[in-house]
C-alpha cells in the first residue's frame, strides 16, 4: 500500500505491544484494521463500536486507542455533535476547547454540550503511518464532504421508521460544489416546514420558514456567498433566531415564505469554491433529538484510568 509507512507501523505497533499485557491477538486485530480497511474505515474510529465488531471487552478496546494515540499511531479528536442534524459542529484534539454552547452552521440548531451526551470522541490513523483519503476534506467529493466527514455515524433519526442518512438524502434539494463566479438556480415546491441553506465550507446557514398560506405566484429567492457567508438580496430577513419553545434555531439570517413553486438562485462572490447543501424539511419541527449508537463520550473518557495517566 503506497501510503502505508510500513517501517514506521511495525515500529509502533511494536512499541504497543510492549506497554502493558493484552489479551489474545487485541494487536494483530488493530494491524489487520489499519493494514485492510478502507480510508473512511480509519476515520473517526468509535473503540466502542471497535470493541463489538472485534469482540473485544470495551475497556481494553479504549485502552488500546488511547495507548495509540500517545505513541501517535491514531489521533484522537472530541467532537462537538449537533442533537438535532447530527452534523460534528466542532473537532479538535484538545478538551480545554470545549464550550457549554454552540449552533450548528448546517441546520442551525443551538445546542447545548453536555460530556455524556453530546460530546464524542474518536480515532483516526496519524497521517504519517497511513494518509487516507480524510485527512484533506477540500478534496472529498461534495457527498462525501457532507455526509462522510460532516455527519457523524450511528445516529438514529427523530422521524420514526427513517435511516438518518437516507432521512437526509430525502431532504436535500441540492448538494454540490459551486466554483467561483458560478450561480445555480434551483427551482422546486414547497410546502409547511423550513428550508436550510448552508454553504458547509464556510460554515454560513441561511433559514427560510414556509408558511401554509399559498402564495399567489412563484417566490424567488436570490443570494449571494460573500467572504464566506450567506446572505439575501431579495427579500426583507427577521431576527435571525425561530425559537419554537422546545427547541431553537439560530440562524446567520431568516426570511419567511409560503406555500407553492420557489425559485432560489445563489451566486458564489469569492474566490474559492463553496460545498453547497439545499434542504427542505417538511411539516413542524420534531419534538425529539437524535439517538445514537453507544459511543466513547467525552464524561467516560475522563474518568478512564489510561487517559488521566497518559493525557493529565
Amino acid at each position: 500500500m503506497a501510503n502505508l509507512d510500513e517501517a514506521l507501523l511495525d515500529d509502533l505497533l511494536g512499541k504497543l505491544e510492549s506497554v502493558r499485557s493484552w489479551s489474545p491477538r487485541v494487536i494483530s486485530k488493530l494491524e489487520s484494521l489499519i493494514r485492510a480497511d478502507d480510508d473512511y474505515a480509519l476515520f473517526r474510529i468509535n473503540p466502542i463500536q471497535f470493541a463489538t465488531e472485534k469482540r473485544i471487552a470495551e475497556p481494553e478496546a479504549i485502552d488500546l486507542f488511547l495507548h495509540s494515540a500517545k505513541l501517535g499511531l491514531f489521533e484522537m479528536e472530541w467532537h462537538l455533535v449537533c442533537a438535532m442534524c447530527g452534523n460534528i459542529v466542532d473537532s479538535f484534539r484538545h478538551m480545554h476547547k470545549l464550550h457549554s454552547t454552540y449552533v450548528c452552521k448546517e441546520c442551525a440548531y443551538e445546542n447545548k454540550a453536555t460530556l455524556d451526551d453530546y460530546i464524542q470522541v474518536a480515532f483516526t490513523i496519524s497521517r504519517v503511518v497511513r494518509e487516507i483519503a480524510f485527512h484533506h476534506p477540500e478534496s472529498l467529493s461534495a457527498d462525501d464532504l457532507f455526509f462522510k466527514y460532516n455527519l457523524c455515524r450511528g445516529a438514529h433519526s427523530w422521524w420514526e421508521g427513517w435511516d438518518h442518512e437516507q432521512l437526509f438524502r430525502a431532504v436535500t434539494q441540492f448538494l454540490d460544489y459551486l466554483e467561483p463566479g458560478d450561480t445555480r438556480r434551483l427551482v422546486f415546491p414547497i410546502e409547511l416546514g423550513f428550508i436550510s441553506l448552508a454553504n458547509v465550507t464556510d460554515k454560513s446557514t441561511l433559514g427560510f420558514l414556509v408558511g401554509s398560506d399559498p402564495a399567489s405566484g412563484v417566490q424567488t429567492i436570490s443570494t449571494q456567498i460573500v467572504e464566506g457567508k450567506l446572505h439575501v438580496t431579495n427579500l426583507p430577513t427577521a431576527p435571525p433566531r425561530a425559537d419554537f419553545g422546545y427547541i431553537v434555531f439560530s440562524f446567520d439570517e431568516l426570511s419567511h415564505l409560503m406555500t407553492g413553486q420557489l425559485i432560489l438562485e445563489i451566486e458564489n462572490h469569492m474566490n474559492h469554491r463553496a460545498c453547497i447543501w439545499v434542504a427542505h424539511f417538511r411539516g413542524t419541527p420534531p419534538t425529539r433529538l437524535l439517538t445514537f449508537d453507544p459511543f466513547l463520550s467525552g464524561k467516560r473518557l475522563i474518568t478512564t484510568q489510561a487517559f488521566r495517566t497518559l493525557f493529565r
